[in-house]
């Protein structure tokens, strides 16, 4: 809400707003002067109170302004002495720029690839969210508990018919038919992401046909859960589709994979909590 705030009365004042979205404070700093921006801001919550939040702002050259800066526009702020701009004067946001890219990209030399590729060791997916364990204990508590009087369960959905490519196929083909140059800065980073992607599709694949498998011979809501499934990875489907062309940046194709891969791998952890509880005696 903080950023969002800020955001706007930038753009009411006239100016231009460029979202980097969420990063780290040094990548926004980088990002400032990559840019060649007139300031930065940083909003993030405050490391010694969760309810409060900081806000560091950043000169042209991406650098913290000093405590003197800080009270020039704190007293700008409460004067409230800053440009009005007419609606037809108003600035724009934009989305478009991706900072991590640029920023690996510059430092990859400096640091070099051996560190920079310890760094994804510390980015890899969470386990099952312990909020499943709630709702399956809802659906075997309550759900499943058929209270005398109660009205007959509704018919199981038909499920719909198989793609003809399934999602762990089509990301597998994706992945394998995803170009690196020998001259990008980012080949050994890209290399080692694709790499991880195709380890864990290759361990889903045996989970969801397992999960399936065990999906037909459950009593509700397994049914409609595996039917919604079927939705899901059609839209999955085209995103993969979609981001398989060379139309898009390299992050962002990745990104796109993985966002598939993860609704896949969280419908199988839901699946096999589902499975677990078995049918209701």
């Amino acid at each position: 809400m903080i950023k969002r705030a800020i955001v706007s009365g930038i753009v009411s004042a006239g100016a231009k707003a460029r979202d980097v979205r969420e990063l780290p404070v040094p990548v926004t700093q980088w990002a400032t002067l990559d840019a060649e921006c007139a300031a930065g801001i940083h909003v993030l919550v405050s490391p010694l109170d969760q309810r409060s939040a900081d806000i560091r702002f950043f000169d042209t050259d991406g650098l913290q302004i000093d405590k003197r800066a800080e009270r020039k526009l704190e007293n700008l702020l409460f004067r409230e002495d800053f440009r009005r701009a007419g609606f037809y004067e108003m600035g724009d946001i934009v989305r478009k720029y991706i900072a991590l890219d640029g920023y690996v990209a510059h430092y990859l030399p400096i640091r070099g690839e051996t560190v920079m590729a310890d760094t994804l060791k510390h980015y890899r997916p969470l386990d099952a969210p312990s909020w499943r364990l709630i709702l399956n204990a809802i659906h075997s508590l309550m759900l499943r508990y058929e209270p005398p009087g109660a009205m007959p369960a509704p018919p199981a959905p038909v499920q719909p018919p198989e793609p003809k490519v399934r999602l762990t196929a089509a990301l597998d083909i994706a992945l394998r038919r995803l170009p690196l140059d020998d001259d990008a800065p980012l080949r050994t980073l890209v290399g080692l992401v694709r790499d991880d992607l195709r380890g864990r599709i290759a361990e889903l694949k045996e989970r969801l046909a397992t999960v399936e498998a065990a999906f037909s011979a459950l009593d509700p809501p397994a049914p409609g859960i595996r039917y919604l499934w079927a939705g899901c990875e059609t839209a999955a489907l085209a995103a993969v589709a979609a981001a398989a062309k060379n139309e898009r940046p390299l992050s962002e194709r990745l990104a796109a994979f993985e966002t598939a891969l993860a609704l896949a791998e969280a419908w199988c952890r839901l699946g096999e909590g589902e499975r677990h509880f078995g049918r209701h005696q």
